[in-house]
């Protein structure tokens, strides 16, 4: 997967949590993404995620996951949201 598609994977994710997150921090999340930053905004989606104690089910972590994997994001950002479910 190119990077681009990776962006576009995880602003479809961000996308996903705008009814439990704030619309100005998941716009922020969605510019960070767009301007080259993706691994920033996963990283600030998970802890706000966590922040906010927003139940993320398995599918969701999932793909948060996979995305994080394939930028080689530090797992312990995810794994936190397991314990939300």
């Amino acid at each position: 997967m190119d990077m681009q598609a990776i962006e576009d994977e995880l602003v479809a994710i961000i996308v996903g949590f705008e009814r439990e997150l704030p619309a100005a921090q998941v716009a922020e999340m969605q510019e960070l993404t767009k301007a080259g930053e993706p691994g920033i905004a996963l990283e600030n989606l998970c802890t706000q995620l966590y922040e906010y104690d927003v139940a993320v089910d398995t599918v969701r972590l999932q793909q948060i996951a996979a995305v994080g994997h394939l930028m080689g994001i530090d797992e312990n950002y995810w794994q936190a949201l397991a314990s939300h479910e």
